[in-house]
């Protein structure tokens, strides 16, 4: 009797191996649709932020494999299963977080070394999206203190102020480097562009991105001291 307990038992923990593995795999190879967009900014030598957006209001994370060469999609499913994964580490989206959904996404990654990749994955719920060739890649340490240049605007929708829009900031000759914002209630935004090295005969390229997936492109002469730049959706 007792022998046919413990078969039973071990044909059943095989069984749920089995299934665990096919769930797996499924998740892996068949990731959602990736956002609309995904862009890595205001990277320094221990954070970086991750902003990206999607066609419909989703809880929204992002995992971090903080040991080299390690697949954070792996690491992903093994975390959603067991709780928690050695070297893989969650960062959650802060606008749909405390139950809340979004079309926004913004979430700031900590705790990274100076001078290193890492991969990582944007996750919706259970389910991972496939975004292709994007890492964090840390600065390198230096003695010499941040930079500090202020820039800001208004995003504006029918001549009322659009909140929770998405914004991103670069000089016009390094599209790559980018600084993320995002709107208040009144459609302001503030942004510290100090690390984009503007310099006064440098054009700046504003972008928008509301929760209702409109998207419009400014580009700016700098003042001095502070880029003042409006973008307006007005129908």
């Amino acid at each position: 009797m007792q022998k046919k307990i413990n078969s039973h038992i071990w044909i059943g923990g095989i069984l749920g191996v089995a299934v665990l593995v096919g769930v797996i795999s499924i998740g892996m190879l068949v990731p959602t649709a990736p956002p609309n967009l995904a862009y890595v900014t205001d990277v320094t030598p221990n954070s970086a932020t991750i902003v990206w957006q999607t066609n419909k209001k989703v809880h929204g994370r992002v995992l971090v494999a903080k040991r080299d060469n390690w697949n954070p999609r792996v690491g992903y499913w093994m975390k959603m299963i067991l709780g928690a994964f050695p070297g893989i580490e969650g960062s959650e989206d802060e606008f749909s977080s405390n139950g809340q959904l979004s079309s926004i996404h913004k979430t700031e990654v900590k705790g990274l070394q100076p001078d290193k990749t890492y991969n990582f994955v944007i996750a919706n719920g259970a389910q991972l999206y496939k975004v292709a060739h994007l890492q964090i890649k840390t600065k390198a340490m230096k003695n010499t203190p941040p930079s500090l240049m202020v820039a800001s605007g208004q995003v504006k929708g029918n001549s009322k102020g659009v909140a929770n829009a998405l914004v991103l900031i670069s000089k016009k000759t390094e599209p790559a480097v980018k600084v993320s914002a995002v709107t208040d209630n009144s459609g302001m935004w503030v942004a510290n562009i100090g690390d984009l090295k503007v310099a006064s005969n440098d054009q700046l390229v504003v972008e928008a991105f509301t929760p209702e997936g409109s998207h419009k492109k400014a580009i700016s002469q700098p003042g001095f001291f502070n880029p003042t730049v409006v973008i307006s959706f007005n129908k």
